[in-house]
Parts: structure tokens; C-alpha cells; sequence
């Protein structure tokens, strides 16, 4: 049921986005191995929703061409956070409450707990500071949430880890090679530089803004992924940046 096509080209199969854009679901599927793609079939990949659901309709299946869209995190309801109470009832005194600290790690303010928050945050943080504050960072360990400016969640690289890429080769040369780091999200034009720890260094070629640890990042050609990798922790990027120029 995912909104997605698939490829073949040079022996490999290629998840490609799908027909509606407004519903692409290919940034979800850069973890499936080839094994498994070679047995799948996505047949809505060239359909639009409103399409499927026109074809529900003529059908019979009148209460499924009206469903509700599918929003955020899909498989639950209402907010992750209530979520994560439901399922981690002692959250609340296990974590409990943290502070806010400015880039300088000075304390600023008091917060709920760091699961409660994420990168880019500017909403329902519940704090006062006379212009608009953005999460910046998060630190799990300690229970501190970094705030700051928008200006201060632009980069202009990022590190990624766990990558799963079809053709190293063509990812390195490939001349219009984009990157999506958030489900629709743009994608960012780039350039990858593999390091000798396994990680990858990316260097965005537009802005770029809220890199998040632990979502992913998936490359694409036009309209066809090419692998996907975990963004990683961006402790001392700046290092890594200064000793790999590219």
C-alpha cells in the first residue's frame, strides 16, 4: 500500500518515488535489503490518492474512499508524547523535569523532560525568552534541551552512520545527487565523502536546517533512492570537516 514505484537498472532494483508527491512514501524504505525488494509490489506507486479513492468508490467500498489521512506517527493515537506515557508509565519520575540551557550551555529556563522535545522544536515549549527560541540540541544524558535562533539551526554538513547504499560508486559520481533529511522535507542538493570510520560526511550545496540524530537521511537521484543512512551525532563535525576538505 505504500505510495512508491520500483526500478530495475544495472541488476539492481531502485525504490522510486511515487506519482503523488503530496503522499510519497519512498523515504521510509531506503533500510530494505535487494532479497526482499525483488519480491515486492507496490501497486499504488502510480497512483494519486485521490485516485485510489475513486476506485474504492466505484467499487462498493464507500466508507473506505472517505477515510481519514494518516497523520504524523500513523500507528498510534493522538500526541507521541501521550504515547510514551501510555507505554512507559513512570517516564514522568524515572526522567522528570530538565532545564533549558543557551549555546553557551547557561541555564535559561525549566522543561518537562528531554523526550518531550525535537530538534527544531518552536512550539509549546513553554518558556518566555522575548523572541522565538528553536531546540537545538538535546542531551539526553543530562536532561539539558539547547535553545536558540533559526539562524542557528542552519549547516552546512552533516555526519550520517549505518548507511545502506545500492551502488557506492554512483552515489560518489552521481551529478545531481540530493538528500531529504525529514519526511517532506526538501530535497537538498550534496555531496558525500565517505570517512574511514564507516560514517559519511555530507556537504549540503543549499541550506540546510534542524539536523536531527537518529532520523534518516536518504539520497536520491531525480526521483530514485539511491541508499539512506542514519544522521549521526555531530559531536566534533568541525574537526572531521577541517582534517577532510572536499
Amino acid at each position: 500500500g505504500h505510495y512508491c514505484r520500483l526500478e530495475e537498472r544495472n541488476g539492481h532494483q531502485y525504490i522510486v518515488a511515487g506519482d503523488d508527491m503530496t503522499k510519497d512514501q519512498s523515504y521510509f524504505l531506503w533500510r530494505l535489503p535487494q532479497e526482499i525488494l525483488r519480491r515486492f509490489l507496490f501497486p499504488l506507486g502510480n497512483y494519486t490518492k485521490q485516485e485510489v479513492r475513486e476506485y474504492l468508490k466505484a467499487k462498493g467500498f464507500e466508507s473506505k474512499a472517505k477515510g481519514g489521512e494518516s497523520m504524523e506517527v500513523c500507528f498510534i493515537e493522538g500526541d507521541y508524547r501521550d504515547f510514551l506515557r501510555q507505554q512507559c508509565p513512570d517516564i514522568d519520575t524515572q526522567i522528570g523535569p530538565g532545564y533549558f540551557v543557551d549555546s553557551k550551555g547557561v541555564k535559561i529556563g525549566q522543561h518537562k523532560g528531554f523526550p518531550y522535545y525535537t530538534i527544531g522544536q518552536r512550539k509549546g515549549l513553554g518558556i518566555a525568552l522575548g523572541h522565538p527560541a528553536h531546540v537545538l540540541r538535546i542531551n539526553a544524558e543530562k536532561n539539558t534541551v539547547m535553545l536558540g535562533t533559526a539562524d542557528d539551526l542552519k549547516a552546512e554538513y552533516m555526519l550520517v552512520e549505518d548507511a545502506m547504499i545500492t551502488d557506492m560508486k554512483e552515489l560518489l559520481e552521481c551529478p545531481n545527487l540530493t538528500v531529504r533529511i525529514r519526511y517532506r522535507s526538501k530535497p537538498i542538493p550534496c555531496q558525500v565523502l565517505p570517512l574511514e570510520n564507516g560514517q559519511m560526511l555530507v556537504r549540503f550545496l543549499s541550506e540546510a536546517s534542524a539536523i536531527a540524530p537518529g532520523q534518516s537521511a536518504v539520497f536520491y537521484d531525480g526521483q530514485r533512492v539511491l541508499g539512506g543512512a542514519f544522521i549521526a551525532s555531530q559531536r566534533g563535525i568541525y574537526k572531521i570537516i577541517a582534517d577532510h576538505p572536499f
